[in-house]
């Protein structure tokens, strides 16, 4: 995929109760056959603006990387990042006039008395606060800030390509990558089981998976979060 030479690993596949060698994928019936170049325009359609998120993830992440060479996050709060439509409670000490609930709306933003607009999204809430406290400062004498998400939003993941079911799913912040796959009606009859793509923009990163690791319970395959805005993309 989008360039890719890396030697591709070859496990076994398992097919209605029979073992076979991965080898090239059975073609389809003449009914309804469409090479792969022309579903995945197919795909592009239905999903048009995610799908440009997939050919400008393959043109800027470059090679892919497995997994498990992916460092691990050290702490799951480093993951938890604000998404368009969080109700946050902003809590500055000693200042009624400020503290209070505040919904973070779709341009990323949200208003502060004092000091305007300011970009939550892509925030953690630590982050945040400690932003908001520096910019209070200007205006209150030492100010302590806390910021917590209130009410969460799900957050948003395209599943293209040999999926039963493509287009945006919903998911709670921290699934991983079995749980979406699932919700996306799991993998078709033609898919790759060794070649699952996760493309990510911030930080730009292409990450490949294998199935069988997956449904194996592999640590570093289950602890990978996804992230508003990812693109799961399989062969």
């Amino acid at each position: 995929m989008c360039g890719q030479s890396a030697q591709r690993r070859t496990p076994l596949s398992r097919r209605y109760g029979t073992i076979w060698l991965r080898g090239p994928k059975p073609a389809r019936g003449s009914g309804g056959y469409f090479p792969r170049h022309q579903r995945f325009l197919a795909s592009a359609t239905i999903v048009l603006v995610l799908a440009g998120l997939v050919l400008a993830g393959c043109g800027s992440t470059g090679p892919y990387v497995w997994v498990d060479q992916v460092a691990a996050p050290p702490d799951a709060r480093n993951t938890f990042v604000i998404v368009p439509g969080d109700i946050l409670a902003i809590n500055v000490y000693n200042d009624e006039r400020i503290s209070g609930p505040a919904r973070v709306r779709s341009d990323g933003y949200i208003t502060l008395m004092l000091i305007g607009d300011v970009l939550a999204v892509g925030k953690t809430p630590s982050g945040l606060a400690t932003e908001l406290q520096t910019a209070l400062s200007k205006y209150l004498n030492s100010p302590t800030v806390a910021v917590r998400v209130e009410t969460e939003e799900e957050i948003s993941v395209a599943f293209l390509g040999e999926v039963e079911s493509k287009g945006v799913v919903k998911l709670r912040r921290g699934s991983g990558l079995l749980w979406g796959l699932s919700l996306a009606g799991g993998l078709s009859e033609y898919a790759d089981w060794d070649s699952v793509y996760v493309i990510r923009q911030h930080p730009a990163v292409k990450v490949r998976f294998s199935f069988y690791e997956l449904v194996a319970n592999d640590k570093a395959s289950n602890q990978f979060p996804l992230l508003d805005g990812d693109v799961v993309y399989v062969e």
